[in-house]
């Protein structure tokens, strides 16, 4: 260690093309200095812009759209002065900003050309240079403080991180290349396999600090725990735990990365071709039916393993569409996906089996886009082609946010962090037991759509129909409605009331909130295992999953900002409301849903806030046609695009309640409202929901 520490200590001092202190550049466009170099997370920053901002809090300079190899060049304004702070930042259609940044600290002279990469490392180098551990805000945080981006600051911050990524940077033999100044291609060789093999996560805490987890994108058993670290911005270099010793063989394949960026080129050329190419069966109204076989074009059959869209199964779909809209792949039979466009790959992990996660971004010719996973196997024509994860059941988990706002009681409102189980209903499945990555275990039982939550009392224990009576059995417990699981919840204000799990007994909180080291401590990558069993209690099946960001926690979540209802909609839900004079938690009042026509809330979306992709309806209704009956919760879903700022919420009956009238043009008298929500999900896979609260809490 002392030697690789010496060898990094060494590279760090050539961090910045020459030496000398900062120096004001040229007036002349002619002799300004140049700053050029590769913006990369392992595959080039694409559709980024790079921004300059000189020791002024100028912007000096601004890159053309970077490009697919991630390289950019930019000269600067006249009468720029290092140091300088350069942010790549690109913002896709669904509103969601990624951010990388990176420094100069100063210049060999006026005309200088200057060298800087602009990396998840060097996003880290900037963490730990930010006084509040932000690497967004080094860009204003710096002005007029000279000694925050000094060369033997930046040069000392280098080291340290070299040294916390030593591990890694060994095993990839990469220990020759200077993180800020050195030159590599994003071929998924080299350097750029180093990037390839690392997560790096920085979640603003508060004002002076930030939560930053260091994982290794490596092969896994499906049982292992993923390789982190988590440390504060705020804490001393010998303070950070520093990686264990990483095994070289278990990392991505060099050249991977190549091959996600040709796999998402072949996919785009299926989707490129018109509805009557892609598949045989015939439309109606833009739309067909049918299952792998019929797929029919060359380019698309090329995306799957085998050139056999029939060899694919992920949580139990296969490729095609039914009449019901279900099926893998479903959007290969809808002439609207006709030119969906899919890119900015990224490798995630190696399974146990070899087969590839790859994050990928699609791009509708709407401009909607979405974040999601593809798995991947390796075909025997060397490319990698679409597999599925080859599970028989369906599940996944994500990491969910929540800020639940009561419209009629405002002190009540409060924010929830923790995961969101995506588990449908399936045939033969009673319930499903979930195995957190803390080895507690959750039960889900079946819901009106999907596999919910039991309906909890005040103490946080499943309870029979009356709300009371402990359940224990599987068979006697209620569904809550809900497949969120809150393991910490926070008023938003100063509210000094029970915690919210006692007055809102119809959700589902965890026995005990976790602490905010606790919730760090899932990790990006935690491990999750589904447990299917029958009405009989027989173990049928096992799936583990993984996350790809964990849960924030609260003193994050505070740090957000949230798309809100305007005022006309907030408004109709105030003069709709129906109180109660019921003493329970949760005490039964709500908001009527319109007389007639569908609910169609509007939105704003404050600077720094998700766009909602997605909007909620959440209710109640009886079993009957009319509504009427025992009445059960029920939840309306409507895709929007991030530009959008109102629209309609469709309306289907669940299996177990009636809510629409017929053709779903408006509601049963019976059927009520109690929330709405708007629901973003952020390139890491976070999905956060700005839920509206239209019933009140004692």
């Amino acid at each position: 260690m002392k030697n690789s520490l010496f060898v990094l200590g060494a590279i760090s001092l050539a961090v910045l093309v020459g030496c000398g202190g900062s120096s004001e550049s040229s007036k002349t466009d002619a002799t300004s200095p140049t700053i050029s170099g590769t913006a990369a997370t392992g595959v080039g920053f694409a559709d980024s812009t790079v921004t300059v901002t000189d020791s002024k809090g100028a912007i000096v300079g601004t890159s053309s759209t970077v490009g697919a190899d991630g390289i950019y060049s930019i000269k600067l304004t006249a009468g720029a002065v290092a140091p300088f702070v350069l942010t790549a930042k690109r913002t896709g259609e669904d509103g969601a900003i990624e951010s990388l940044v990176s420094v100069v600290a100063s210049l060999s002279s006026p005309s200088a050309t200057a060298t800087a990469n602009i990396t998840p490392i060097t996003t880290l180098i900037a963490a730990r240079l930010s006084p509040s551990g932000d690497p967004t805000q080094l860009a204003s945080e710096f002005e007029g403080k000279p000694d925050v981006l000094s060369f033997a600051n930046v040069s000392n911050k280098t080291v340290e991180v070299q040294a916390i990524l030593a591990p890694i940077i060994a095993a990839t033999d990469t220990g020759g290349t200077n993180p800020l100044t050195g030159s590599f291609s994003v071929n998924g060789e080299g350097y750029d396999r180093l990037l390839d093999s690392i997560k790096i996560s920085i979640v603003p805490a508060s004002a002076s600090s930030s939560n930053i987890e260091i994982g290794i994108k490596q092969q896994q058993e499906d049982n292992a725990a993923p390789v982190a670290i988590q440390f504060s911005s705020a804490d001393k270099a010998e303070d950070v735990s520093k990686l264990p010793a990483i095994e070289e063989k278990k990392l991505v394949v060099s050249g991977t990365a190549v091959l996600i960026q040709s796999f998402l080129q072949q996919l785009t050329s299926c989707y490129a071709q018109p509805l009557g190419s892609r598949v045989n069966s015939i439309p109606t109204n833009g739309v067909a039916t049918g299952d792998a076989s019929n797929v029919v074009a060359p380019a698309c059959k090329a995306a799957f393993f085998g050139d056999n869209p029939a060899s694919f199964k992920s949580n139990g779909n296969a490729v095609g569409r039914d009449a019901s809209g279900k099926g893998a792949f479903g959007s290969l039979f809808k002439e609207s996906a006709t030119g969906m466009v899919f890119g900015q790959g990224s490798y995630e992990f190696t399974r146990n089996n070899g087969d590839i996660v790859a994050g990928y971004k699609s791009r509708d010719t709407q401009g909607n886009e979405t974040f999601d996973t593809f798995v991947l196997r390796k075909d025997a024509d060397g490319k990698l082609k679409l597999i599925g994860n080859q599970y028989n059941y369906g599940g996944g988990v994500t990491a969910y946010q929540q800020l639940r706002t009561f419209v009629n009681d405002a002190p009540a409102s409060y924010y929830s962090t923790g995961y969101a189980l995506n588990v449908p209903l399936m045939n033969g499945v009673a319930y499903v037991k979930v195995k957190t990555p803390k080895d507690t275990l959750w039960t889900m039982i079946p819901g009106s759509d999907g596999m919910v939550f039991p309906k909890v009392n005040a103490l946080r224990q499943p309870v029979q129909k009356d709300g009371v009576t402990l359940a224990t059995k599987v068979s006697e417990m209620v569904p809550s409605g809900t497949s969120f699981a809150r393991v910490r919840s926070e008023y938003a204000g100063t509210s000094t009331a029970a915690h919210p799990s006692v007055r809102d007994t119809g959700l589902f909180f965890t026995e005990t909130d976790a602490a905010d080291l606790e919730i760090r401590g899932y990790g990006n990558q935690s491990l999750w295992l589904l447990e299917y069993y029958d009405k009989t209690n027989n173990l049928i099946a096992s799936q583990s999953y993984r996350t790809r960001a964990r849960a924030n926690t609260i003193a994050e979540l505070r740090t957000q900002q949230w798309a809100v209802l305007d005022d006309s909609s907030l408004s109709s839900l105030k003069t709709q409301f129906v109180a109660s004079t019921a003493t329970a938690p949760s005490n039964n009042s709500y908001t009527k849903l319109p007389a007639s026509g569908l609910v169609a809330p509007g939105w704003n979306v404050p600077s720094g806030a998700l766009p909602p992709t997605s909007i909620t309806l959440y209710g109640k209704a009886g079993p009957a046609v009319d509504g009427s009956g025992t009445k059960t919760s029920f939840a309306d879903a409507q895709a929007v695009g991030s530009t959008k700022r109102t629209m309609p919420i469709t309306c289907a009956n669940g299996s177990l309640e009636n809510h629409c009238v017929a053709g779903g043009t408006g509601y049963t008298v019976g059927a009520i409202m109690t929330g709405l929500h708007l629901w973003a999900r952020d390139p890491s896979g976070r999905e956060y929901a700005s839920f509206y609260a239209t019933y009140n809490l004692n």
